[in-house]
């Protein structure tokens, strides 16, 4: 009997254990930043088109000669400030660009104009209010391979560099090399041949130590980019970084939240652009909002929009047009900000979707918990009346007005299709959502404890449409207006 009553006792202690686990889980997570602030960066990895002899000479086709043009880039510097730009990530080293290489392919020095032309950048980037995220080169997996020809870079060309703008504020970061992971073989690589991830997280942290050896106040990260977040809590903690960098393209933005990827330090997104291979301002534009949006509202430290290329470019991802005139996504760069305010103010609202039109409905006015929610035509009725609460960050509970009770993914899913009820208000992150705006003053409702999205079932149309959570993909039927 008393063998009984312990192992209820301790089932039950089990059971609030973990409900107090949900309810500590379920507190929206606040953003780490690098610098203080969401940063609005940017990308112009080369210049004029020009991609690796732009800063200086590239040894191997020394006819090319060096194009770097210092009115232009002050000129594009210009436009990104009007944008409100202030991070601007650019590759240096690409190519063995501005290195001195003797035949074993070492480097031994950097030229004179390299250097140079990189304190001219520099300056004009002081001038223009930018700080410069230096990416040093883009893929040697012979590097990886080889760490004496690695370190033949390292001592010869990178920690003078670094020496040289030591505590300088215009350096906003260095990174290592631009998608290592495309260096690296296999699945969680560039799907074919190249170094080990060993390699590569050997290089990482060699360099990391040298750069913080030689300024130990100077930021070092290296970016993942061919499995977006995917590889970052696999291969890139513990190695000396001090912030992490994805890259993603996508035309509907899914990134989860930055807390839900597990990292010790800030997540920056460092490259975004469409997915869609079309030049169209309404993608790119769109694209850019929704990222945004979503980024400062799940956490993360920033956003880099590629690319800006320059005029006379047809790059579908250009921010210019090919006369040079901004193109839609400028304009919005420029108007957007992020604010520590909540994008809706605690209040009661009825929700409509954009698809249908219908309001967010307690299905038959129940007050049982389980019971489903659908969509019916708005009426004015208590059981389409939601009273929203801000719990920080834009992470909202809402209570159906004539039940109350919460907004629910049933059963803490997390899978694609799962049913949305309504259940007596826990603090579960499953009773918890995102607000996101996705423009035209509407937004999308994205669930805290699964990341998908509030979705009228099939698109549907009809009153009684079922609502479920399915992965943003920026449908009419996943964004709701607030009434």
């Amino acid at each position: 009997m008393n063998t009984i009553i312990n192992i209820k006792r301790m089932l039950r202690i089990a059971t609030a254990a973990t409900l107090i686990g949900m309810a500590l889980t379920a507190a929206p997570a606040k953003a780490q930043y690098i610098n203080g602030s969401f940063i609005k960066g940017c990308n112009l990895a080369w210049l004029d088109g020009e991609y690796n002899n732009w800063l200086g000479a590239d040894p191997t086709e020394l006819s090319w000669g060096v194009s770097y043009n210092s009115t232009h880039l002050n000129s594009y510097m210009a436009n990104m400030h009007s944008m409100g730009i202030t991070v601007l990530r650019v590759w240096v080293n690409e190519g063995d660009m501005g290195d001195n290489i003797n035949g074993s392919d070492y480097v031994t020095s950097v030229t004179s104009t390299w250097t140079a032309n990189f304190a001219n950048m520099m300056q004009l980037a002081a001038n223009n209010g930018i700080k410069l995220y230096v990416c040093l080169n883009n893929g040697r997996s012979d590097w990886l391979e080889n760490p004496s020809q690695a370190n033949s870079y390292l001592n010869n060309a990178l920690i003078p560099l670094i020496k040289t703008y030591k505590g300088n504020g215009t350096i906003f970061a260095i990174d290592l090399m631009n998608e290592i992971d495309g260096t690296v073989g296999g699945s969680d690589g560039n799907y074919g041949t190249g170094a080990t991830w060993a390699q590569a997280q050997a290089y990482i942290k060699n360099f990391a130590a040298a750069i913080h050896g030689a300024d130990p106040s100077r930021l070092v990260t290296c970016s993942s980019g061919w499995h977006a977040w995917n590889n970052l809590n696999k291969y890139f903690k513990g190695l000396g970084l001090d912030f992490y960098d994805f890259h993603d393209y996508e035309d509907n933005p899914s990134f989860p939240t930055a807390a839900s990827l597990g990292m010790d330090k800030p997540i920056y997104i460092g490259e975004f652009g469409q997915s869609t291979a079309t030049w169209s301002d309404s993608i790119q534009n769109s694209a850019w909002l929704s990222a945004a949006n979503r980024a400062a509202s799940y956490g993360y430290a920033g956003l880099g929009i590629w690319d800006y290329e320059y005029p006379g470019s047809s790059d579908y991802l250009a921010m210019v047009n090919p006369n040079g005139s901004w193109r839609e996504v400028c304009y919005t760069i420029q108007s957007w900000s992020h604010s520590s305010g909540n994008l809706i103010a605690n209040g009661t609202y009825t929700l409509l979707n954009v698809n249908s039109g219908l309001a967010l409905d307690d299905l038959g006015g129940s007050t049982t918990n389980g019971s489903p929610v659908d969509q019916w035509a708005s009426n004015g009725g208590n059981s389409q009346k939601w009273q929203l609460t801000n719990l920080g960050n834009n992470v909202v509970e809402l209570l159906n007005v004539n039940s109350g009770k919460a907004l629910d993914v049933a059963g803490w899913s997390t899978a694609s299709g799962a049913t949305v009820d309504q259940w007596t208000y826990g603090g579960g992150a499953n009773q918890q959502w995102t607000v996101i705006s996705v423009g035209s003053g509407a937004y999308e409702l994205s669930n805290v404890n699964s990341g998908q999205a509030l979705d009228v079932s099939g698109a549907s149309t009809a009153n009684g449409g079922r609502l479920v959570q399915w992965p943003y993909s920026g449908g009419a039927n996943q964004k709701w207006t607030f009434h």
